[in-house]
């Protein structure tokens, strides 16, 4: 392995997470993770190179904002029965439907 991808996980480390996450791994399986595992720390390692002094953290991209309302009572648009009415099978005032497997 070259310095610029040395490996910053150990084969243990990736032995315990599998076990950890009920994944049985092959050794050419551990061996991949932790080449894999390792590129992808070093890549976050490079983030920490960045200067963000000053730069606001930014929470979300799309503009969207919560929309805050009351939260209040509203008059029955249909009555119970009437909806219930509508269902082809209906048993204890509940609509019954087919059983999923």
């Amino acid at each position: 392995m070259s310095s610029a991808s040395k490996a910053l996980i150990t084969e243990d480390e990736i032995i315990k997470l599998a076990r950890l996450s009920s994944l049985e791994l092959t050794k050419g399986e551990v061996k991949k993770y932790q080449t894999e595992v390792s590129t992808i720390l070093t890549m976050i390692d490079k983030l920490k190179e960045i200067d963000t002094e000053g730069i606001e953290p930014t929470y979300q991209v799309s503009g969207n904002q919560n929309v805050m309302r009351e939260d209040t009572i509203a008059k029955d648009i249909i009555q119970a029965d009437k909806l219930l009415g509508l269902s082809a099978r209906t048993k204890k005032s509940q609509i019954e439907v087919p059983k999923v497997l």
